[in-house]
Order: structure tokens, then sequence, then C-alpha cells
């Protein structure tokens, strides 16, 4: 993101229009990411640090930071945040301090208490914003440790107007020049050579992708014609995963950027360009299970960068497709109303869009359940043992499977979501080695046979 808008206020509505946070939302827990079975809340934030050097000036209490450069310590900033996973902290932080652990008061994604700082008073400064200041602050609500991430960085006004400039930057092909937007479609391209150019001869240029670095571009002359070729890896159609050096399709950012010998660089251009070379990969870590209210499927995000959302459907022995779940964001879907006789498979696709605008469907991953499987009876009288960091469950097994046999229990921890599965036990005990970080929830289900899964225990908590 361009330094010029990195502002408070704007920040997190900003930094959620990108690509990989578009499934984000703004819940009563503050900015919620789900990822699996856990929800990940963010808060970032951006204040004003003005250098003395070049004379005070008046300061914004709305942009400039309250606190400069930030004085609160990393084991205050513990204390404040605690274990808990709340995205208010612990309430024990005032003052500077809420906006120097990253705190956000008011759940809308934005670090409160950044901004602040009272007028300052000396020589007129045409220039006040000499550095910025962001604070970015992730959150879980599952797990053991702390349950945050808390990062802080400084960044200087990159105006150098002495270090040379990136003029023009561009693929070489004409053809790719003039699609709008620029998209590589086919999947035999496996590379796009770029040409750039400085207003003056520069000592070396480097090139990013989406703001990463990834090389040195080659002098093509006098240090102000330069080329570079950014690698795409081999598309393989038949593949459930990308192989060893391939981009996957979606849109991405390349930028380059000249530097003097002195190693002073100067701004970055770029150039957006979007990769449309396939279908999508089958959706990984598909799963799907008879229980007793319909057949639960879960699935993980997709890793291009252009998927619409996902599909489920449920396929009969004659082809008959049914499409149990339409199109959307979401990795999880219930049939409630599966049929109650036959075998059917279970399908989930990412959908994105071909090059003539057209949804497309990718790979299916695919789990056969019998439905005229009954589910078994759920165990009961779960009891929770603690010693120490361990924890030991008892329970009274199920009665029984009304056309099969028992064949193993799941053991569920802080959630009875099918992604949260956390342990396996052949008979009526099991003991959780990991539960050193404060109280959990457990509860347990039977699975029969042929992997139908009765409705999880009564809950105990320990």
């Amino acid at each position: 993101m361009p330094y010029s808008q990195l502002t408070p206020g704007t920040l997190s509505t900003d930094v959620r229009a990108t690509s990989g946070f578009d499934d984000s939302t703004i819940t009563g827990k503050g900015w919620t990411v789900r990822r699996g079975s856990i929800d990940y809340h963010v808060a970032v934030g951006v204040c004003v640090v003005d250098s003395a050097a070049d004379g005070l000036g008046a300061h914004d209490a709305s942009t400039f930071c309250a606190t400069g450069s930030g004085s609160t310590t990393a084991a205050q900033c513990r204390a404040a945040l605690g274990t808990g996973g709340s995205v208010q902290g612990t309430g024990v932080a005032t003052g500077g301090q809420v906006g120097d652990c990253g705190i956000d008061t008011n759940l809308d994604g934005e670090v409160d208490g950044l901004t602040g700082s009272p007028p300052a008073s000396g020589t007129a400064d045409t220039s006040p914003e000499d550095f910025k200041r962001i604070v970015a602050l992730v959150r879980w609500d599952k797990g053991e440790g702390n349950r945050f991430v808390l990062a802080s960085t400084t960044l200087p006004y990159p105006g150098l107007s002495a270090a040379p400039a990136v003029t023009t930057l561009a693929p070489a092909s004409a053809a790719l020049q003039n699609t709008n937007p620029p998209t590589v479609s086919a999947g035999a391209q496996t590379a796009v050579p770029f040409t750039a150019a400085t207003n003056r001869a520069a000592a070396s240029l480097g090139w990013f992708v989406n703001g990463s670095p990834v090389g040195t571009a080659t002098n093509a002359g006098g240090g102000v014609s330069w080329s570079f070729t950014w690698n795409l890896g081999t598309v393989n159609l038949g593949a459930t995963a990308p192989g060893a050096g391939e981009v996957v399709d979606g849109i991405y950012n390349i930028g380059a950027r000249a530097y003097n010998r002195y190693g002073a660089g100067g701004q970055i251009r770029a150039y957006t360009l979007s990769l449309n070379r396939r279908p999508p990969f089958r959706p990984a870590a598909f799963v799907a299970v008879h229980l007793p209210a319909g057949v639960e499927m879960a699935w993980a995000q997709s890793v291009e960068r252009d998927v619409e959302g996902f599909r489920t459907d449920r396929v009969a022995s004659n082809g008959a497709r049914t499409t149990v779940c339409a199109l959307s964001r979401s990795t999880a879907c219930l049939d409630d109303h599966p049929p109650t006789t036959g075998t059917y498979s279970y399908q989930v696709v990412a959908v994105d869009r071909a090059t003539d605008g057209s949804l497309r469907d990718g790979d299916a991953a695919a789990v056969a359940i019998a439905l005229d499987n009954r589910t078994p009876q759920a165990p009961s009288g779960l009891r929770a043992t603690r010693n120490g960091s361990q924890v030991t469950l008892d329970w009274t097994a199920s009665s029984g499977d009304p056309d099969g046999t028992v064949a193993s229990y799941r053991i569920f921890r802080d959630g009875q979501d099918i992604r949260a599965r956390y342990g396996t036990a052949q008979g009526v005990t099991w003991t959780d080695t990991s539960a050193a970080e404060g109280a959990h929830t457990y509860c347990v289900a039977a699975v029969d046979n042929l992997d139908a899964q009765s409705a999880c225990s009564d809950p105990v908590t320990t």
C-alpha cells in the first residue's frame, strides 16, 4: 500500500479489501477471519511520527501518535492482552498502552489509542509526516500459549527524490499489454518477461511480486533499460495441488524499484497482472461425515487467489446430481435432508471464472456415504480428571449401533465442528497430554464400522 494511503481510520478497511481478506467480516468480536475451526481476530492501526530535526509544526491529534514511537514494554502488553483471546484485552491497559498493544476497544478492526498527540510548537514544518508507525494484533480463540501475535514497525517517508525512479514497467509481450485486464490465460505459458526504464542511470533494479522481493533485473543498456522474467512454473491439469514452482491463478502486483550506488531506492512502480491458466484445484482436506443431523462436510480454503466460492453436490449412483449448498465462500456445508437409503458421492468443487467471464468448475473432491447405514448411539457419562497438564477422560460406552458395530470414539476439544476432531480412542478412556493452557471443553462421539458418527456426549469442562 502506498505510504500516503496509510491513514488512521481507513487502514483496516483498506487491508480488508485486499486479496485474501475478502471473506473476513466485522462481527460482534471485531474484525474476524475464520480458518478451519478457528476464529482469528485482527486489529491494525497507524499513526504519524514527526522528526524534530526538520522543525516541529502543528500536530493533528487525529493522526499523530499519542506516545511518539511507543513506550509500552513487552511485559506490559502481555499483561494487558492476557491469554483469553479477547480483542479488548484484559482491561488493564490505559492511555497510550491501548494503542501500543494493538487493542481494539470498540471492535471495528482498527487499533484504538494510537493517536492523540497534543499540538507541538516550534518552527513551521512543511513536511511533518516523517515516519508512520503501524501496529497489528492478531488473536485467536483456541489452542495453547498466549494466543496472540503483536507486531509494530516504523516506516520512513519514502520520498527520496535523489534516487532514480522507474518510469515504465510492462510485460515485453505486446499482446499481453493489450488485454484488459492483462491476463495470462494459456496454461502452456510458463514465464512472463518484463521490461523497465528509469529516469536516469541506476546501479541496480529490484523486482517484487505482491511486495515481496524476488530478484534483480538485468541491465539492458546504460543503467536506464532493464529486463527480468517472472517464472510461473508448469501447469499440470491432472494434479491435485500446485507443483514445485507453479504460481497459482489470481491477481498479482509486479513491482520494480531502482537503486543508486549508495543503496537508496526510489518509489516502487507497479503493474497489475492476472493469471488464469487452469480451472481450480480440487479442494484439500475434504471430509464428509454421516451424523444424526445429516451429512456434514468441511474442507480447506483454495490455494488459488481467483476462486469465486465453493459448491457442494450429492451425486447418486446413476449420476443424478443434486446441489446441497449453492455457490458461496463458506468452507462447510450440511445436508440436513439427505435420502434415507442408497450410497451417494458427496462432492465439493471450487469455482472460478473462465477468460470469457463464465463460471467454471474445478476438480471435485468426493467422499462416498452409505445413507442407509444408521448412526450409533451417543456415549454418556463423560467425566474429566485433570492432573497438571494432562486431562484424562472416561465415559460409558455407546449402547450400540442399529445396523452395525461401534468401532471407535472421536474426542472433540473446544468445539464440535467435524474439523475439530482432536483424538481417537478404541476403548472408553483417553488422555489429553497437551492441556497445559487454560480450561478446555471436551465431548465424545461414537463411530460405527462404516464411519457414521453419533451425536456428541454431554460436554465437560476442566
